[in-house]
């Protein structure tokens, strides 16, 4: 008689991928990955601030909804953008990524997430980050 020996069934398969998807994502934000600007460093007295409770604030409907495209971020003018492709082109990029994550952004993201807010998930929560690219008009 053969012994059916079967360690690994499909059910436990899927709870150790599960397990795995979830450690290594508690291991990302546990690292303080944060997305900076090159140069900078997280302020000495930084407190985490979690946004994502304002999703269930974001409504899809048919409604188009027109937002002007205000700076993002706030304090960045053209002319600062400028003079940084010319002496600091690391910051520039920088900043030109982040202006593209805002301008595909839909509306009614932009419509819950103030810029400030949405500038503080630009550079500390990586996961909303994504999750918020993901909403569509």
């Amino acid at each position: 008689m053969r012994a059916n020996i079967n360690y690994f069934s499909g059910r436990s398969i899927i709870v150790f991928f599960a397990m795995l998807f979830f450690v290594s994502n508690f291991s990302c934000w546990s690292q303080n990955n944060y997305n900076l600007p090159p140069g900078e460093s997280v302020p000495a007295d930084f407190m985490f601030v979690d946004y994502s409770y304002k999703l269930d604030q974001i409504s899809i409907s048919n409604e188009v909804i027109n937002i002007q495209n205000e700076n993002f971020p706030s304090f960045l003018t053209r002319q600062e953008l400028e003079r940084m492709k010319l002496e600091e082109f690391d910051k520039f990029k920088y900043y030109v990524e982040a202006l593209m994550f805002y301008e595909k952004l839909s509306n009614h993201v932009k419509i819950v997430f103030s810029i400030d807010e949405l500038w503080y998930i630009y550079k500390y929560d990586a996961p909303l980050k994504e999750m918020l690219a993901l909403v569509i008009e």
